[in-house]
């Protein structure tokens, strides 16, 4: 009987593993005397191997993960890996979260992965999944994106994907909960459709460059609860547009074009913890801050009522998860 730790993450320093220590690593895998539900690898010689190496390592791996259903998450972030170890991956049926930022993925890999039962995927700082292919190759990762049904969380930060190519991810997520896009140039048009869609709770849009159309946009939303705008453009106007979202609790703006005068808007909205800091741009200054987080405080503890049926539970809120009281059917 084999005892697996649950909660365990298993973090292998780069300074520590060698090739032959990744032999190792991989028979233990392979036998199932690796003991974790999560494997975060980040090797050194990985990283300053060539590519066409790297991938069959990965190969490897994936081949040991097949015989050990117990490993659910795998981290391997800036690991030189190409399309071809990113498909060894896919066929790994068992694993739920996958992380291969910063790697160099193309659209056939991603849409591998997409078809297995993975929850959650982060992709970010891969800069050829959406450049350098052809329409088709991308549209088609995008349709198998948008008939996924396990796939809850992506992570699409800095992959320089183009509005069209947005519009048609956003246009068609039915079950994608949580989106990263940021460092992402997101126009107007390439965020129209958030506004009909019915999935996402926790969107994260900072350093996109939003203006206001894009904050009146978003309100129109009706499900999002979490929204991370930092470093936009949005002016009061934006803010006075965000204030009004019917269900969003948690709004993060630092370093947008808001003034204290913008902020007021926020005191009488839904919002539950907001982070406004314009501190450095010179737009509110650290007395007007502490002014309106006194308001904003004063005011939302005269308007709730903490009961067993409103309780919310501020980790869970921040990234859009859902609650289910005890007993509730």
């Amino acid at each position: 009987m084999r005892i697996i730790n649950e909660n365990a993450v298993s973090n292998i320093k780069t300074t520590t593993l060698t090739r032959k220590e990744f032999d190792k690593l991989v028979k233990q895998i392979a036998d199932q005397t690796y003991c974790y539900r999560s494997l975060e690898l980040t090797t050194d010689f990985l990283y300053h191997s060539l590519h066409a190496d790297n991938d069959k390592l990965i190969k490897l791996l994936s081949n040991a993960l097949k015989q050990n259903p117990y490993i659910k998450k795998i981290s391997l972030v800036n690991q030189n890996i190409t399309n071809e170890g990113a498909i060894a991956l896919a066929e790994v049926e068992t694993l739920e979260e996958i992380n291969l930022g910063c790697n160099y993925l193309r659209p056939s890999g991603i849409s591998a992965i997409i078809q297995n039962n993975v929850k959650i995927l982060s992709v970010e700082c891969n800069n050829h999944i959406f450049n350098g292919h052809t329409d088709t190759d991308i549209l088609e990762m995008i349709k198998l994106l948008n008939q996924n049904q396990t796939l809850t969380e992506l992570n699409l930060c800095g992959t320089k994907i183009a509005n069209h190519y947005l519009t048609e991810i956003i246009a068609g997520n039915t079950t994608i909960k949580i989106l990263d896009l940021s460092q992402n140039h997101s126009s107007v048009e390439g965020l129209r459709p958030i506004e009909h869609n019915k999935s996402l709770q926790y969107l994260d849009l900072s350093r996109c460059e939003l203006i206001d159309e894009a904050a009146e946009i978003i309100s129109k939303n009706s499900i999002l609860v979490t929204l991370i705008i930092d470093e936009s453009r949005i002016t009061n106007k934006g803010g006075g547009f965000l204030s009004t979202h019917p269900t969003l609790k948690v709004l993060s703006i630092i370093d947008s074009e808001m003034t204290a005068e913008g902020l007021c808007c926020f005191l009488s909205s839904n919002l539950e913890k907001i982070t406004p800091d314009n501190v450095k741009k010179k737009l509110i200054t650290e007395l007007e801050m502490c002014e309106f987080f006194r308001e904003f405080d004063k005011r939302h503890s005269e308007d709730v009522v903490i009961t067993h049926d409103n309780i919310v539970i501020e980790e869970v809120m921040e990234m859009g998860g859902e609650i289910t009281l005890p007993g509730a059917e």
